[in-house]
């Protein structure tokens, strides 16, 4: 075999090896930049989802909340007005 054409196999088969090897990762990458695309809009709109969902529950507990200190504010009416017709009983009685 003649140097000059071993020289160029020897530079060559290795180049070609490496070409070939960083095509193919090229080609990976692509799809592996497509997979993570794709996963972000779905975690976007997951995230999206959650949000929308806590902004019902908050809207929800604020809701609880107005109803409950409504429902207080009637029971501590109740309240006072149950002791101030016990106090007129009272009253009567000890006179």
């Amino acid at each position: 075999m003649n140097q000059s054409l071993q020289t160029v196999i020897v530079v060559i088969a290795p180049f070609l090896a490496v070409l070939l090897g960083v095509l193919f990762n090229n080609q990976r990458m692509g799809r592996l930049e497509a997979q993570l695309g794709q996963l972000e809009v779905r975690l976007e709109a997951r995230m999206d989802r959650l949000e929308a969902r806590m902004n019902r529950l908050e809207a929800r507990m604020d809701a609880l909340q107005t109803q409950s200190h409504a429902d207080s504010l009637s029971i501590l009416k109740a309240m006072t007005e149950l002791h101030e017709r016990v106090a007129r009983v009272e009253a009567r009685q000890g006179a």
